[in-house]
């Protein structure tokens, strides 16, 4: 029976030197894919480090032209304006606001008869503001010849060429309109003081237009709903109170009176 002494000798390390060739060369090529695996994995580590930087910048860089993209697509309001509307000096007065139309037929306001509140809300809405104007250079952008009437601000006694805003004309015209239907009032007053039936038709016909290309020019999209009355079974009637998106008169207005230059009624 071997001694316990032999056996574990058995388990004691060969030199290098005295190991098979082919031993030695499977360890060769055992250290060798060793130190292959620790370049790879030093690699990967630096592959890592390398890619995650490049993440972070092409993340970085996506939020940017994220953000750059939207604020080229929303467009504030002095961009909406000058996009989709000619050229005026009020532009920078324009802000947009939420509204419903209160127009249930019937139900007047007061600008409707001939009282005096009635008389002064028009007046309120179409002369109270005056007139303004605009420099040599803004005269090119709407397109107009420089015969056109000089006039020079009393506040600062720099000279332009006088304008008017065209929603205050088309109020006027509406107001002429409104008061020749109640011509037993204001006959022989205002614009009716004149004998000349041809000169009013002509100032009225000329309102009708104005008013029609606008309307027209406009387009207003809103949607009229229709219906059932009680007492009227199968006649559906419109709900005109309907929603909007206006531009604020007010505001509107308040430019138009802080660059007033001129205050005489010349429509």
């Amino acid at each position: 029976m071997p001694s316990m002494k032999g056996i574990k000798a058995g388990y004691d390390k060969i030199p290098p030197e005295k190991l098979p060739t082919t031993l030695r060369e499977d360890e060769a090529e055992l250290d060798l894919f060793e130190l292959k695996q620790q370049n790879l994995r030093s690699l990967q580590q630096h592959g890592s480090k390398h890619l995650l930087i490049a993440n972070s910048i092409l993340f970085c860089a996506s939020v940017f032209l994220l953000a750059a993209t939207y604020n080229r697509s929303t467009p504030n309001t002095g961009d909406f304006v000058s996009k989709f509307s000619s050229y005026s000096p009020a532009r920078v007065a324009v802000q947009y606001v939420s509204a419903t139309f209160n127009a249930t037929q019937g139900e007047a306001s007061g600008y409707v008869g001939t009282s005096n509140e009635t008389e002064e809300m028009w007046n309120w809405v179409t002369v109270a503001m005056g007139d303004q104007m605009i420099t040599p250079e803004e005269l090119k952008l709407v397109n107009k010849p420089e015969t056109s009437v000089k006039v020079k601000d009393p506040k600062t006694g720099k000279e332009g060429y006088r304008i008017g805003l065209e929603v205050f004309h088309q109020l006027h015209c509406l107001n002429l309109i409104r008061k020749s239907t109640y011509l037993d009032h204001y006959k022989g007053k205002g614009d009716f003081a004149e004998d000349d039936e041809g000169k009013i038709r002509g100032h009225l016909d000329h309102c009708l237009e104005m008013l029609r290309m606008n309307i027209m020019c406009q387009v207003d999209i809103g949607v009229i709903t229709f219906h059932e009355l009680p007492d009227k079974s199968g006649d559906p009637w419109p709900d005109f109170s309907t929603l909007h998106v206006c531009r604020d008169f007010d505001a509107v207005r308040k430019w138009a009176i802080e660059n007033t230059v001129a205050n005489d009624d010349i429509f």
